[in-house]
């Protein structure tokens, strides 16, 4: 049996601290003695006893109080969810004096944020950890290719089914009414950070092609946190451009996790047409919601995802076929909603015990 783990992340992303949350809660029943370690803006701080937020000050009091932790816990295993250049450098530092096995889940072996000095080193740095956690069977692939000899394993997502117990008094109706959406349209959502590679433009000019009897009982719904600020000016300025913005309802911030189901409920389906992507907690937290979802036909979404049954894939960067897409969701309800019914089903059933599990026995391999 494992002994002694430390579980680092220090992100601030919604979408890590989730996926650390629900991984960590059950990780922690199954080793002897466990510590999490934290930005102090952890969402989820007064829910997990054994978090210690040290991260967000400065660069130089993280290491300082991550090197104070693994002095105080000795660890045998450090699972960090971090690709964070500095602090990977300091554990793999550590590992030389403290003598612990380091486990990366990087999330994506693709960055999304333009980082050309880790993307140098990425092989290097893998190689240097102890095993690597991915999502999907590509993300693998990709990387044994590029030259990670190092044991790498895949190990599913989880759901986000625990959204679901936010505000579950909400329907669809008083969702609608609370953001001022009209009730009889058919709404397609698109949540979270809005960056660049998510295709946001693409899907803003799909939805402008929609024929105009169509158009008349559609709304766009966009909500998330603004990455670029000239980027998200662009895109309001594009919605002006096509003359959709009647049917166009932006909501730019941060959404806090109470919120999130007043988006999800409302929706009628979810839309993510990204030209990159390994795995998208923004779908995960669709599947939940019984919400089917229009999604390129890219890496992690053509590994997991499956035309027709968990909604329609498209080819990437495509605007006729997303347009297409968009069009058959509307005229097939019925069939869409049943889609989003298996989605849910799927949420329910996709538990983080046998993700947990599997985490432990891969660190047992080491």
């Amino acid at each position: 049996m494992v002994d002694r783990v430390i579980a680092i992340c220090p992100s601030t992303s919604q979408g890590l601290q989730d996926y650390s949350q629900n991984l960590y809660a059950e990780l922690s029943q199954r080793v002897v003695a466990f510590r999490m370690l934290c930005n102090q803006d952890y969402t989820y701080i007064d829910k997990n006893p054994q978090a210690t937020p040290i991260y967000g000050k400065n660069a130089i009091t993280d290491v300082w109080l991550t090197v104070a932790q693994l002095r105080q816990f000795k660890p045998d295993i450090i699972h960090s969810q971090s690709t964070n250049l500095g602090l990977l450098c300091t554990l793999l530092l550590c590992k030389l004096v403290f003598d612990f096995e380091l486990v990366l889940t990087p999330h994506s072996s693709k960055s999304h944020f333009g980082r050309p000095l880790y993307e140098r080193f990425q092989v290097q740095i893998y190689n240097r950890c102890d095993g690597v956690i991915w999502h999907t069977e590509q993300d693998k692939e990709r990387m044994e290719a590029a030259g990670v000899t190092t044991p790498q394993a895949v190990i599913d997502h989880g759901s986000y089914d625990f959204y679901t117990d936010y505000r579950p008094e909400l329907t669809q109706s008083t969702a609608r009414r609370e953001l001022g959406l009209n009730e009889d349209d058919y709404v397609f959502l698109f949540f979270g950070y809005l960056r660049r590679d998510k295709r946001l433009d693409l899907l803003l000019n799909a939805f402008a092609h929609l024929d105009d009897s169509q158009l008349a009982n559609a709304t766009l719904l966009i909500a998330g946190k603004s990455i670029d600020d000239d980027l998200t000016a662009r895109y309001i300025e594009t919605a002006e451009e096509y003359g959709i913005t009647d049917h166009v309802e932006t909501h730019i911030g941060f959404v806090e996790n109470d919120e999130v189901p007043v988006y999800f409920k409302s929706a009628n389906t979810l839309v993510t047409p990204y030209d990159t992507i390994s795995e998208s907690g923004v779908v995960h937290i669709g599947f939940a919601f019984g919400l089917p979802v229009i999604a390129t036909e890219v890496e992690g979404f053509a590994e997991t995802f499956e035309h027709g049954t968990n909604g329609l894939l498209v080819p990437p960067d495509d605007r006729s076929e997303l347009t297409g897409a968009l069009n058959y969701s509307m005229t097939h309800h019925a069939e869409m909603q049943e889609m989003g019914a298996q989605n849910r089903e799927r949420a329910q059933a996709e538990g983080w015990q046998e993700i947990a599990q599997e985490t432990v026995e891969f660190y047992e391999s080491l």
